[in-house]
């Protein structure tokens, strides 16, 4: 049951994502908010930034004011 209900929800977002991305999907990108159906929470700011650099590696600081 539970593997259904998480196959449900992934294939409910990627519904959304389809109906973001505009006529024939020609747009390349999706803004996350309108994907989630919800505003975006950044609570921690360091936090955010200690999270890139784990996934990506070293960056600049120009990297951050991205």
């Amino acid at each position: 049951m539970a593997g259904s209900v998480r196959a449900g929800a992934a294939a409910d977002r990627a519904s959304r994502a389809r109906r973001h991305l505009g006529p024939a999907g020609r747009h390349p990108f999706a803004h996350a908010e309108r994907l989630l159906g919800r505003p975006l929470e950044i609570r921690d700011v360091q936090e955010l930034v200690r999270r890139y650099l784990a996934a990506f590696g070293p960056a600049s600081a120009r990297d951050m004011q991205a």
